[in-house]
């Protein structure tokens, strides 16, 4: 009996742990978006607001260039350590880095050539900045979104080593500090571009720091990233659950990003700054939820390689748990005081709108029933067809939405559309035995 409870205290320690970094970072993000939205709205107003939400949603597409390498690479990494594998976690390392690198910029390449061949400010329908603006815009949040992706890398290795707590902790640090700055540049320039150039300077610094951080704990990661050869069969393992694992991301920036690239297009910029903030608010719900879910991950991952079933249950379970627990307290704390929080918030420059703001709170409640055993999958790199089916499920939203909303022009519908995919992906996860 002693030994089973020292096993789960060791457990419960370790995840709490975790817990603490995923904390910390929700709180950074909370903090950054009541901050962002009112400060913003002052500085900008509501139309120039509307048009950096639009901005900022276009390079997010170029998350997708790495085609998921650093997620599962920081798996492999994980595993490798959890077998006392140096020369595998060493290669998987090598490599990783190297195809990262390869992709990213390839494709930034490709981006920026589009930004200055084409003009995005009559395609985004842009009004309140010049052509050339907008463009500089653009570029450097792209190059900070490179740069980004290749620091991944770098926090993959503390992941990699057991450090998932420090790191996480040290990822948000590091974005607490550089909004500070950002938001302060903002303020004094009035300026989108001065902005955005803050953003880039900034995760330039931060990601010579990761460097610095992932070093103490991998003493061979320069040693590792000057030989630059590819393992042919290294790439060809990664390759499947890496693009996969794209499925989830990139539908979740179809649903972000394309729809505000939609409502802006169609609605305008003004009616993307409520719907953002309505959105804004529904997503804090699923962060959390998120939160719990990575706390488990890491671990997870470890329990897996050292095929321990009895850790790997204990886990899942918590997670799912917790997870739904903490959407339903959110969902029924919103429905009494969302609109008050949405008035103080704003100052009044946002209307509240029982019934849309309820229906994308629900969608997040939902998300919490199957989210958890997702990131189980996630985690040992068994997530395929749940990836690939939450991206066909967000690519028909997109295709609905687009289509109805020239017929009902109402933001229910997408709404409506959110719900659905949500309860798809229930449907699917409720049906599915992770662990046998």
């Amino acid at each position: 009996m002693q030994l089973k409870d020292k096993f789960i205290s060791l457990k419960i320690n370790k995840v709490v742990q975790n817990f603490s970094s995923n904390s910390f970072a929700q709180a950074i993000t909370l903090g950054i978006q009541i901050v962002s939205v009112p400060l913003l709205l002052t500085v900008f107003g509501m139309q120039l607001y509307g048009e950096w939400v639009l901005l900022s949603s276009i390079p997010a597409y170029l998350t997708f260039s790495n085609l998921g390498i650093t997620q599962i690479a920081g798996n492999e990494l994980a595993l490798a350590e959890a077998k006392g594998d140096a020369k595998q976690f060493s290669l998987v390392l090598r490599n990783a880095f190297l195809l990262t690198c390869t992709l990213v910029f390839g494709v930034s390449v490709v981006f920026l050539l589009c930004i200055w061949l084409l003009n995005p400010q009559a395609l985004l329908n842009i009004k309140s900045l010049e052509k050339n603006e907008v463009a500089w815009i653009l570029s450097a949040l792209v190059m900070y979104t490179a740069i980004s992706l290749v620091g991944g890398i770098f926090m993959a290795v503390l992941r990699g080593k057991g450090k998932y707590a420090q790191g996480t902790f040290l990822a948000n640090i590091s974005r607490g500090v550089e909004f500070l700055i950002v938001i302060s540049a903002a303020w004094w320039s009035r300026s989108l571009l001065v902005m955005a150039l803050s953003y880039l300077c900034l995760r330039i610094i931060i990601t010579f720091l990761w460097v610095y951080s992932a070093s103490k704990y991998e003493p061979n990661l320069l040693a590792s990233l000057r030989m630059p050869s590819y393992n042919k069969h290294l790439i060809r393992r990664l390759a499947l659950p890496s693009i996969s694992s794209m499925g989830f991301p990139l539908g979740n920036a179809i649903n972000i990003q394309g729809i505000n690239i939609i409502i802006g297009v169609v609605f305008g910029a003004t009616t993307l700054a409520a719907f953002n903030v309505y959105r804004v608010i529904a997503n804090m719900v699923k962060q959390l939820v998120n939160t719990v879910s990575h706390s488990f991950y890491p671990e997870i991952t470890f329990a897996y390689g050292k095929k321990d079933s009895l850790k790997l249950r204990f886990y899942i379970k918590k997670s799912q748990f917790l997870s739904i627990a903490i959407a339903v307290s959110c969902f029924l704390g919103l429905l009494i005081l969302e609109e008050f929080i949405l008035k103080l918030w704003t100052q009044n420059e946002i209307p509240y709108d029982f019934f849309l703001c309820n229906l994308l709170n629900l969608s997040a409640v939902i998300y919490a029933t199957w989210y958890s055993n997702y990131t189980a999958s996630l985690a040992i790199n068994k997530h395929m067809f749940q990836s690939l089916l939450y991206l066909v499920l967000a690519i028909l939203t997109i295709v609905i939405f687009y289509s109805l909303t020239f017929i009902f022009e109402s933001l229910v519908i997408i709404s409506m559309s959110l719900i659905i995919i949500e309860f798809v992906m229930y449907i699917n996860s409720s049906k599915r035995i992770f662990i046998k």
